[in-house]
């Protein structure tokens, strides 16, 4: 996303990236791989390409600085540092750019639909539920539901996510906004791209059956990481022996819900029932 935004702004310059480049006294690979999302842009190099590109307008400084700190509360620009470890507090911006370099997505909401599955309502709705936000915060998390499909068909491992049965019933929104959820949820689970199992009853007893996580297996140079919400502030991302334990913890839960094709046929009944 902010690569995109940059390179628009480059072009409406009329600059190439060979000038860019030179006019920001880097390499011309540096900036394009920059533009691809392929490497993580540093908040002294938003500020170098703003400048070369002529942007004052503040409140466009404002917000792609914001989204270059997200990105670099990540990793630092030159990649990934592999130690086991916290690294940030997980912001929207932040889970949209990992979701974006993700080969293989792995999910479990809790008490909640997992994000990757939510729709647009569902999810403003949600994160309202958990914490004041702003009238832009909820319009930014629809926004990132409705581009989600696209990143769903681009995960190669494609995504792998357990429901609580729980969350299939759980009134977040209200009971139009429950039934749109659930009858979406019928409907993406039989993409190629998504497998979804439903972890029946109350699986209070398993471990991390109460926590959300998203685990994400990133492309190369990265590590996976894993966004767990068990901190007052936010989802954490972590790395390392972390991360590797919520694999461990999702395998558990995986083995212990039912399997996907009784999983299609109970969240379709209980889109029917609503």
């Amino acid at each position: 996303m902010l690569g995109e935004r940059l390179r628009r702004l480059r072009q409406e310059r009329g600059l190439s990236l060979r000038h860019a480049a030179t006019l920001a006294d880097t390499d011309l690979v540096r900036v394009q791989r920059h533009e691809n999302g392929r490497r993580v842009f540093t908040v002294g190099q938003v500020a170098v390409l703003l400048d070369v590109y002529q942007v004052h307008d503040q409140t466009v400084r404002d917000d792609l600085m914001r989204l270059a700190r997200a990105a670099g509360g990540i990793f630092d620009g030159e990649g990934a540092d592999h130690r086991d470890s916290t690294l940030a507090t997980v912001s929207m911006a932040d889970c949209w750019w990992l979701e974006t370099r993700a080969a293989r997505i792995r999910c479990y909401g809790g008490m909640l639909l997992p994000e990757p599955l939510q729709t647009p309502e569902y999810a403003a709705t949600a994160m309202a539920g958990q914490r004041a936000v702003t009238n832009l915060e909820a319009a930014h998390a629809r926004w990132l539901c409705q581009r989600r499909q696209q990143v769903l068909d681009g995960l190669s491992g494609g995504l792998h996510a357990v429901v609580s049965e729980q969350a299939l019933y759980n009134p977040v929104g209200g009971p139009e906004v429950l039934r749109q959820q659930v009858s979406h949820l019928a409907q993406v689970c039989r993409s190629p791209h998504v497998q979804v199992q439903v972890l029946p009853g109350e699986p209070g007893h398993l471990e991390g059956a109460g926590e959300p996580f998203t685990l994400f297996h990133l492309r190369p140079p990265y590590p996976d990481l894993v966004a767990a919400a068990h901190h007052s502030d936010g989802p954490q991302l972590h790395q390392g022996r972390p991360a590797r334990r919520h694999a461990a913890m999702f395998d558990q839960l995986g083995s212990t819900a039912l399997s996907p094709a009784a999983s299609i046929e109970l969240i379709t009944i209980a889109a029917d029932d609503m």
